[in-house]
């Protein structure tokens, strides 16, 4: 609420939520509160509140839409929903009333890849998996055992073929450029929020977070893989994108390609930095072995 209603003041959201939650637990409880029911409380909040409330600040971005390349197709579906809009309640946010923002857009082709991402990882890691994920990271292996690289991989793919399409639609500048890198994000934060949920139903001993939606669990179950995405997509909307847009208007053409190679330092830091860590531990199972 504090996301849609006032989103300068979102900074306030966390220390106001452990104001109120210190106070509940030291002036209405019988008994003092644990460190795991403290942290189970703030992990919730910041997990299932906070983060996701992200999604909200990117929906409020940028009310003078810019055409897309799909504007005149979609013109029909727009009319109509602005139309529905004017019958909201005044109190509402002024974006509630312009249904579709440049916030919106972005929205639907990043949560449409984070979806198309889990199909991919899962076809392709049946089809096509061999290499387990916990031979290369222990802990997501533990978490969960039947995922494989091929299928992290296939996710990844299937990612950023989708994000390049968005960027292509929404004019991003060097769309064949930011939309593979910014697909292959969204892979990698998905596989990021659907591994947390499986640690957290591991160690609490249970198989889905609840049995709303039959065969699929519960909420919590379907959305995993759009928490920690949330962050970095509202700094893609608010700062990257638009950045990158000024500086090539402006002419400042190799300042804007600069900054899209910047975008790929952390990727390739994570997999340098993943791959000397696993040569470390090779040359440290080498030694033990020869030591016995």
């Amino acid at each position: 609420m504090q996301a849609l209603f006032a989103p300068d003041l979102h900074q306030l959201c966390l220390p106001l939520f452990a104001l109120v939650s210190m106070a509940w637990f030291l002036t209405m409880r019988h008994q003092t509160s644990t460190i795991p029911e403290i942290s189970t409380t703030f992990t919730g909040m910041f997990l299932l509140g906070y983060i996701p409330s992200f999604w909200v600040r990117i929906r409020t971005l940028g009310g003078d839409i810019e055409p897309t390349r799909l504007a005149k197709l979609a013109a029909p579906v727009l009319s109509f929903l602005g139309q529905k809009a004017d019958a909201l309640p005044a109190f509402l946010p002024k974006t509630v009333h312009l249904p579709i923002t440049n916030g919106a857009i972005f929205i639907f082709w990043t949560w449409l890849s984070l979806a198309f991402s889990d199909v991919g990882a899962y076809f392709v890691g049946r089809s096509m998996g061999k290499t387990k994920l916990g031979d290369v990271a222990p802990a997501a292996g533990a978490a969960s055992p039947n995922k494989t690289v091929e299928g992290v991989m296939g996710g990844c793919a299937i990612s950023a073929a989708l994000s390049t399409l968005g960027a292509w639609v929404q004019r991003w500048p060097y769309w064949y450029v930011t939309g593979p890198i910014h697909g292959i994000y969204l892979g990698a934060l998905g596989l990021l929020g659907d591994l947390t949920a499986s640690m957290i139903k591991r160690d609490a001993d249970i198989k889905d977070f609840g049995d709303l939606i039959p065969e699929h669990g519960g909420v919590m179950d379907r959305v995993d893989s759009y928490i920690f995405a949330a962050p970095y997509s509202w700094i893609m909307c608010k700062y990257v994108i638009p950045l990158m847009t000024d500086w090539k208007k402006a002419g400042f053409g190799a300042a804007s390609a600069g900054l899209v190679g910047l975008m790929s330092v952390p990727l390739v830091w994570f997999f340098s930095l993943r791959r000397i860590l696993h040569i470390i531990e090779e040359r440290r199972k080498r030694r033990k072995q020869d030591g016995l």
